[in-house]
């Protein structure tokens, strides 16, 4: 994934950038958000080199 998209209930839109990485990474928001629930839109992928789909293997929040 290259770039995603998380819609918030405050009619903002935070818009994160990967790397074109497997290594786990980190994405900070600016100020804490207080949310019961998330959607993530992908916005944009990288080709892979075999397959044409797109996969999320974990998600973590702390």
């Amino acid at each position: 994934m290259m770039n995603m998209a998380i819609p918030l209930v405050v009619n903002a839109n935070i818009t994160l950038p990967l790397k074109d990485t497997m290594e786990p990474q980190i994405l900070k928001f600016d100020s804490p958000i207080d949310l019961y629930n998330m959607k993530i839109i992908i916005k944009s992928v990288y080709p892979g080199a075999k397959y044409k789909d797109t996969a999320i293997s974990e998600i973590s929040f702390r």
